[in-house]
């Protein structure tokens, strides 16, 4: 799954793509079908490698220069969950602790960005004095994705001993 995952973000593959390339291996760990949970991982693990990406390139100096201010982007539609529907617009100082814990993705499958502007977008568009009261409902979700993990070990104890050895080697690479 986390070569499938790799190669989705570094090559493009499509949702299908990845169903055809994992879907045989996780019918039979997971003792049949489940193509809901394959949509899931797929779709939250590239959205937030992309997150990680977009947060890499504007933690950089001369991004966070020339473009110090963020906006909450949501997507509105029937799918979109409250939480996104209430910090969407929202336009904070690049460096306000409201990013700590708001930073998309909020949930899983959260299709949110983040997204740079300069002072003169930021004006244009309104600064917020706060960022929205929103109580998110997952831990795990709505942090930089650069701060999150830095300390994480995870608990492998209860790990198949082939698919444990398989993420040691993944984590100390």
């Amino acid at each position: 799954m986390l070569d499938g995952i790799d190669s989705a973000v570094e090559d493009g593959t499509t949702l299908d793509d990845f169903k055809d390339s994992i879907s045989a291996d996780l019918v039979e760990a997971w003792g049949g079908e489940n193509p809901d949970r394959i949509e899931n991982i797929f779709r939250t693990n590239v959205l937030e490698s992309y997150a990680q990406g977009r947060e890499a390139v504007m933690s950089a100096p001369a991004v966070r220069e020339a473009r110090p201010y963020c906006r909450f982007d949501d997507v509105p539609s029937d799918r979109e969950c409250d939480e996104c529907a209430d910090c969407g617009g929202t336009v904070l100082p690049a460096d306000d602790p409201w990013w700590a814990t708001h930073t998309p993705l909020l949930h899983y499958r959260c299709r949110c960005i983040k997204t740079p502007l300069s002072p003169e977008e930021a004006a244009e568009e309104g600064i917020d004095d706060a960022g929205p009261d929103v109580q998110l409902d997952d831990d795990d979700f709505g942090g930089i994705p650069s701060a999150i993990g830095k300390d994480w070990e995870p608990d492998l104890s209860s790990f198949d001993p082939e698919l444990k050895s398989a993420l040691e080697e993944r984590l100390n690479r």
